[in-house]
């Protein structure tokens, strides 16, 4: 017992030196504070103000400019939704898992019923939300709470993208009844964007086969359908299938983009035809201008410029022959 008391006071003894060294050391660091804030004041410079560091931030979303506006068009409402959610989770990561649990809350997600954090960030939700909508939706957020940015999102995937049995109903018939017509690669990519939407609201999984036979099936091009189907024991798989169509896809735009052959003996446009042009006027309708020779390579060229005599002897003798034409029938 005596030894235990001993060691109990040994204990205590060191726990007050190392309480009293502490204390001096805080001493010591509030009088070296003292006299760094004393020298930086003798030469005029301000204290270092600590960095502010952006909680969540992914990135400067100046760089990126902000979303479309949205008026209320429900065939818009998939385009707008999906840039706005990156937007906002470009801004704080945790808007991510917000939003899912907003879209799936069958009760309303008010603020009273969240902490501090979401709290906040569903405010900031209400005011992007009311500087990007117009018209009809921004009458639904006239409609809301105050700061209620979760809430006011809830009731937008209500009114414009419903969990409805119709709808994945018709989403499911638009998978099955999809046409491959136009450029492949394009049509591809909206089709596997038919297939994401319909298993994202309806939690469950296309089978690949399917996704096969649909593809086969709505491809309109008779060449591509018979080369798919010739090698379907090849093609057993959706990628697979995927990675032949964009193949297809890239060597027809690559042979479409090259220049057509020129066809050996053919003779282009105006050649073989005859020389001369036509003359106009009355007098020689009908009749083509005799094509003045060339002169040879060295041969000298004189041009001969009409005169008054010569202009008056041609016209004596133009009335001299019409005169003998007219004389002609009478003495007939």
């Amino acid at each position: 017992m005596e030894e235990v008391t001993r060691m109990l006071q040994e204990l205590n003894t060191r726990l007050q030196e190392q309480e009293g060294r502490t204390q001096q050391l805080q001493r010591e660091n509030a009088g070296l504070n003292s006299e760094l804030g004393t020298l930086r004041a003798s030469q005029g410079q301000t204290p270092a103000q600590p960095t502010r560091q952006l909680v969540g931030a992914l990135v400067d979303t100046r760089v990126l400019g902000k979303p479309d506006h949205f008026s209320g068009d429900a065939t818009k409402f998939a385009d707008w939704s999906f840039k706005l959610k990156a937007y906002m989770a470009a801004i704080d990561h945790r808007y991510q898992s917000c939003f899912a649990i907003a879209e799936s809350s069958a009760a309303p997600v008010l603020i009273v019923n969240l902490d501090p954090a979401e709290a906040a960030l569903s405010t900031q939700l209400y005011y992007v939300l009311v500087m990007l909508v117009t018209e009809t939706a921004l009458n639904k957020c006239h409609n809301a709470g105050i700061n209620e940015g979760f809430e006011r999102w809830r009731q937008f995937v209500l009114e414009w993208e419903p969990r409805l049995q119709t709808r994945h109903v018709g989403l499911l018939m638009q998978v099955l009844s999809y046409q491959f017509d136009g450029e492949l690669s394009n049509k591809l990519a909206a089709f596997e964007r038919l297939i994401t939407e319909y298993e994202r609201q309806t939690t469950k999984e296309i089978d690949e086969d399917l996704k096969i036979g649909v593809a086969i099936l709505g491809m309109t091009d008779t060449k591509v359908k018979e080369h798919l189907i010739r090698n379907a024991g090849r093609i057993d798989t959706w990628p697979k299938m995927r990675e032949e169509i964009v193949e297809i896809s890239c060597t027809t735009a690559y042979v479409n983009s090259q220049p057509l052959p020129m066809q050996l003996g053919a003779t282009p446009k105006g050649k073989g035809k005859e020389k001369g042009k036509k003359r106009k006027g009355p007098a020689g309708e009908g009749q083509r201008e005799r094509e003045e020779p060339r002169p040879r390579q060295g041969q000298r060229t004189v041009e001969l410029k009409p005169n008054a005599e010569h202009a008056r002897w041609e016209r004596d003798v133009r009335s001299r022959v019409l005169l003998l034409q007219e004389a002609r029938p009478r003495q007939g």
